[in-house]
């Protein structure tokens, strides 16, 4: 079967019960039956090759291969066109739909967010602060509250998909920089950085709104 599609079972019936009656006639030597049972496998298979379905799965309920149902349709399909069979219903429509209900759903890309006026203001007063930070900074020292306002902050912008790049051209820092920093903060370690610090970097798919 493609896609799961097979012919309909009433289809699937008759395909069985007229190829099972020529190949009795044909194993009888029974020429008369033979013909007349071939006219009619060979009308219903033309009339299903002509909705469209392909010789393969017309074969199926028969137990035959495509190219032999194909050589009956030809030895005997002369007369059979004359011959009234059942309708069958069109193949590219079953196949459309079934190629829709499997296809994989298109990847919703993550809606970038944006940073507030307070935001942007708040990142460029901290990261100026922050610069000056060191191990030996008090913990009261304006600068070190400026740099631990400012990892707060990208954590949060980071949570609205606020893209590195836009905070990286607000700080000054690289991207890699303030990916560095979150990550001391509870944040997500960039891919393919070495450890620094205590963190463990572990390799990871790119978040999409990471790209730019």
């Amino acid at each position: 079967m493609v896609y799961g599609i097979a012919l309909p079972k009433g289809q699937e019936a008759l395909f069985r019960a007229a190829y099972r009656a020529y190949a009795r006639a044909n194993a009888a030597g029974k020429r008369e039956a033979r013909v007349a049972t071939g006219h009619h496998l060979a009308a219903i298979a033309a009339n299903g090759h002509s909705a469209g379905w392909p010789w393969r799965l017309l074969a199926e309920p028969c137990g035959i291969s495509a190219e032999r149902l194909r050589q009956i349709t030809n030895d005997y399909g002369a007369d059979a066109a004359m011959e009234s069979v059942p309708s069958i219903p069109p193949y590219q429509p079953m196949l459309a739909a079934a190629r829709e209900a499997v296809a994989p759903s298109p990847r919703r890309r993550q809606q970038r967010g944006t940073l507030t006026e307070q935001e942007r203001t708040d990142l460029v007063e901290s990261a100026r602060l922050a610069r000056f930070t060191t191990g030996s900074v008090a913990l009261d020292d304006p600068r070190r509250l400026a740099s631990e306002k400012l990892s707060r902050t990208i954590l949060d912008a980071r949570k609205r998909a606020v893209t590195w790049r836009e905070m990286a051209e607000l700080t000054g820092y690289t991207q890699v920089g303030l990916r560095m920093r979150a990550a001391r903060h509870g944040g997500t370690p960039p891919p393919s950085v070495a450890p620094y610090r205590g963190v463990t970097i572990h390799p990871r798919t790119q978040d999409p709104s990471d790209a730019s």
